[in-house]
């Protein structure tokens, strides 16, 4: 196994929480706010949900520490914004565990057309 996939292979279990953190509606919501608006504050994230700000900054906490969302503070408030990185990496190794999973395209496009052509062959 190359040093690259044995990375990703090691990624999963962080992955797996982080697919279990956006299992919650609030926090799904928030990531596409957040995808959307680009960097936010906790007022203005909770502007957009009629949950609390504590309950905003619950959720915020919990996709930060899965990978998906970054912080910086901003004079006395903290901006929040999409990992779009994190995001895409986690998105690319869920699409190779399905492809490991039922198969690449290509191979079955080959395994196709190599039924295809024992059919005309019998």
């Amino acid at each position: 196994m190359d040093s690259r996939r044995q990375e990703r292979e090691a990624e999963i279990p962080l992955f797996l929480e982080g697919l279990a953190a956006l299992a919650e509606p609030t926090r799904l919501r928030i990531l596409a706010l957040l995808g959307r608006s680009g960097p936010m504050n906790v007022g203005s994230i909770a502007s957009h949900f009629e949950i609390s700000r504590p309950a905003i900054s619950y959720h915020l906490r919990t996709l930060r520490v899965h990978g998906l969302i970054e912080k910086k503070r901003v004079g006395q408030e903290t901006h929040y914004w999409v990992d779009i990185p994190s995001v895409a990496g986690s998105l690319r190794l869920l699409a190779d565990r399905i492809e490991a999973y039922h198969g690449s395209e290509d191979e079955k496009a080959r395994e196709g057309e190599r039924c295809m052509r024992e059919e005309t062959d019998s």
